[in-house]
């Protein structure tokens, strides 16, 4: 279905025929797509790079990224009005550029230092392929409802695996943990990450089956498999952003579309937690009282204590506290070699800093702050184009509530195939809202 009225049309067709058939017709991004998703760890291969060892799919992101940026040299997209991106594109190029920069003064080995930059790489590649692809799609809307369709049938996927043990990974794979079940995972996201990508998706969906922009059969069945995946992660924070998004969505549709939100999730969600809860219990649920992210920020607190001014603002570097990367890419069981953890002078840090706030803020200082605020605002800026305008409200805020979960994982930086798809739905939901400006703009008064 075409979501363009006729006055944006022709700008559209005069567009794509300046781009190669294969963007045209996105089957470059699907074909990458499937290799994220259902392509295992243990066959996708690891290539070395320098003396850094690289999973294929997160580095061939770069291949991927400049085959879309070429067309785009001697095509810019006339789809969107100048500026539709709010500045996203240049202020992840400025970061990631600052923070491979940053290495310089972080006090990293060369090995390690390299290894910092090639994650910085990654980052600026799946924000920037994201761009990309979302500009060279001819129709926003039908776009993002196929990726959150794919995303429903993969998710669907993972959650039989957890529930039924379908046999699709190894038994070295298969964990049992306190949540008395496989927790919901797979090669695009883990069980503790999975909600960043998943309750965007969720309010895409929902947003576009109570417009009745998709079949009433499809739109409920996506919602019921990205809501059961969600709950058989077993996060705390998962939960608790869904809970946040289930209860003030609804309140943000107007209408009897309210009570028919009211009754999608209720039902959805009952039925998802009975069958999750059926195998799984909440004993991984209940808060603990000293927790290795606790002992982390106390240290963290001590550290930025003796900083002098200077070196708040410049921050300590990438990689000087948390070089996290050859730690995970080197391969063996972090728990039993352990290295979860380092001790420093100040006391204890997790290999990773489990927040990308604090990478941020602590690492990156005052660079890394003014991303975020730019971040911040820009996701403010387009909730406020949606509540204006009155469509995509509930996919602003579902993309506002998954962004509060940096806070709480190492987001946007640590796994670059995940995050592409994130900053997919992120850039689609702003050339939506600058779809619906032209229009309004191309209606007669």
């Amino acid at each position: 279905m075409s979501t363009l009225s006729p006055a944006f049309a022709p700008a559209v067709e005069r567009a794509q025929p300046l781009l190669p058939r294969w963007l045209r017709e996105e089957w470059l991004f699907w074909l990458a797509f499937a290799s994220w998703t259902v392509l295992p760890s243990t066959r996708t291969p690891i290539w070395t790079i320098g003396s850094i060892p690289v999973k294929s799919t997160d580095a061939l992101l770069i291949p991927f990224c400049v085959l879309y940026l070429l067309p785009r040299l001697v095509a810019p997209c006339s789809k969107h009005r100048r500026g539709w991106h709010m500045g996203m594109p240049l202020a992840l190029l400025a970061i990631t550029a600052f923070g491979a920069l940053s290495t310089a003064w972080s006090g990293s080995s060369a090995r390690e230092a390299e290894a910092m930059r090639y994650t910085m790489a990654m980052t600026a590649s799946s924000g920037l392929l994201a761009y990309c692809v979302i500009t060279s799609v001819s129709q926003v809307r039908e776009f993002l409802w196929r990726l959150a369709a794919a995303l429903s049938a993969v998710s669907l996927l993972y959650t039989a695996q957890s529930l039924l043990g379908l046999g699709l990974r190894s038994a070295a794979a298969v964990t049992l943990n306190d949540f008395g079940m496989e927790r919901v995972r797979g090669p695009l996201f883990e069980s503790s990450t999975g909600y960043f990508l998943l309750i965007p998706a969720l309010a895409f969906v929902l947003q576009e089956t109570l417009a009745r922009r998709i079949r009433l059969l499809y739109g409920v069945a996506s919602v019921f498999a990205l809501s059961l995946a969600i709950l058989g992660l077993g996060s705390r924070a998962g939960y608790a952003l869904f809970g946040l998004f289930a209860f003030s969505g609804v309140w943000m549709v107007k209408g009897r579309q309210k009570m028919f939100a009211i009754a999608i999730i209720a039902v959805v969600a009952g039925l998802g937690a009975a069958l999750i809860f059926s195998k799984a219990n909440a004993d991984r649920l209940q808060m603990q009282s000293r927790d290795g992210r606790t002992l982390m920020h106390e240290t963290v607190a001590s550290i930025l204590s003796a900083r002098t001014i200077p070196e708040l603002l410049s921050g300590s570097g990438l990689g000087s506290l948390w070089p996290w990367y050859l730690t995970e890419a080197e391969g063996g069981d972090l728990y039993t070699t352990g290295r979860f953890i380092r001790r420093t002078p100040h006391g204890i840090l997790l290999y990773h800093p489990h927040s990308t706030v604090l990478l941020l803020g602590v690492e990156l200082g005052l660079a890394g702050v003014l991303f975020l605020a730019v971040f911040g605002v820009t996701l403010v800026r387009a909730l406020r184009r949606a509540f204006a305008s009155g469509e995509n409200v509930m996919f602003a805020w579902g993309l506002a509530v998954s962004f509060f979960s940096i806070e709480f994982d190492l987001f946007l930086v640590r796994r670059p195939t995940r995050d592409a798809v994130w900053w997919i739905l992120l850039f689609g939901l702003l050339a939506l809202l600058a779809q619906q400006a032209k229009q309004r703009r191309a209606e007669p008064a």
